[in-house]
């Protein structure tokens, strides 16, 4: 944990050969597709400040792989602080080519499409906080969801498609807190972007008035009302018989 850390020599050397031409050159090495999936199947999706013990973390059984010390093992997530009394690290990803290659190639197995990637999805997203449209960005998830395969949309639940929305976000470097608790509850996501607030709530198969009314009644953003902050809610309701977002009240 003391002194210098010299992370991935292979991004380095690359970037000296291209004569410092900055590249994504983490990406074009590849990434197991199996971690993509395991992370799918275990509807995984947060890697930022995860706690996980010393013992937890240097366990690899072939039989009973953890995606969590297979993602540390392989260069994924590195040490970013320690609790020496309950021998705790915490980990997250080491630098911003590595966050930015996993998390795009996440939000693409998810979506688990052959003709759309997350890049084609995010300049509507990132507009539609910026104008504040309900509409685009309902367009914008739509456009994620109208590639999901129709036998994912049978067995998925509601966190599937959370999932979704929190990798989008992330990928656009705004700051998004996912399942944040509060004294009444937890909110699915806030979302800070250019000093505004959006607490977002979803639904399955219910109604995006049930999920506002959820954001009020519980108080999810009460603990912002003194910043002085413009702060947005957000209720949103996914159709799993209409495949997509059927609804938003902004």
């Amino acid at each position: 944990m003391n002194g210098f850390t010299v992370y991935n020599p292979f991004s380095l050397l690359s970037f000296f050969v291209n004569n410092g031409k900055y590249q994504n050159f983490w990406y074009t090495t590849g990434t197991p597709t199996f971690l993509m999936k395991m992370c799918r199947e275990q509807h995984l999706y947060k890697f930022e400040e995860i706690s996980i013990n010393q013992d937890e973390l240097g366990n690899f059984d072939i039989e009973n792989l953890k995606i969590i010390p297979i993602l540390f093992q392989t260069g994924y997530l590195t040490i970013v602080g320690e609790d020496p009394l309950f021998r705790n690290y915490t980990l997250s990803f080491p630098n911003t080519e590595v966050r930015e290659s996993y998390l795009r190639q996440l939000v693409d197995t998810y979506i688990d499409s052959l003709s759309l990637s997350s890049a084609n999805i995010l300049q509507d997203l990132i507009k539609s906080l910026q104008i504040q449209d309900k509409e685009l960005m309902k367009s914008a998830i739509n456009k994620a969801f109208a590639q999901i395969p129709y036998d994912l949309w049978q067995k998925e639940n509601e966190q599937y498609y959370h999932a979704i929305v929190h990798l989008l976000f992330s990928l656009l470097n705004v700051y998004i807190f996912s399942e944040v608790h509060t004294q009444q509850g937890r909110a699915d996501a806030i979302v800070i972007y250019e000093d505004q607030i959006y607490c977002m709530e979803f639904k399955l198969d219910q109604s995006a008035q049930d999920a506002l009314e959820q954001i009020k009644s519980r108080g999810y953003t009460e603990r912002f009302r003194d910043t002085g902050k413009p702060i947005h809610h957000i209720g949103i309701n996914f159709s799993s018989e209409q495949k997509k977002v059927d609804d938003i009240i902004w």
